[in-house]
């Protein structure tokens, strides 16, 4: 894990990930990022590609990834949405503008009960 990597964080206790990239290494104990200051044991995973970091469920660039190809060279990452399959965009790790995990997605949905 070094400065310019991706972080996918969990808090424990909390269904909560997010991903952030790394600004400094503060300490061997907690790391500081864009999105907050982390003890390193919250880190589920890390990679100088942000692409490696995305699961199923998770949302780019506004589609809910239903399935993951990696592609032949591992940068390149098949949304499948749905009905749409195949007309589902391929994303370069270069074109990936915005990721929500899923527990952030699940944690601000509002549910409506009968």
């Amino acid at each position: 894990m070094k400065t310019g990597d991706y972080v996918r964080t969990g808090i424990s206790g909390l269904n909560i990930q997010r991903i952030g990239k790394i600004k400094e290494i503060i300490s061997e104990y907690f790391i500081h990022t864009d999105i907050g200051t982390y003890d390193k044991e919250n880190i589920i995973n890390f990679s100088p590609n942000i692409i490696d970091l995305i699961e199923v469920g998770d949302y780019v660039n506004g589609y809910m990834v239903e399935n993951i190809d990696a592609g032949l060279n591992g940068d390149i990452i098949e949304i499948a949405t749905g009905t749409n399959y195949f007309q589902s965009p391929s994303l370069y790790n270069e074109d990936i503008k915005s990721i929500v995990t899923k527990e952030q997605f699940e944690s601000m949905e509002y549910k409506i009960r009968g």
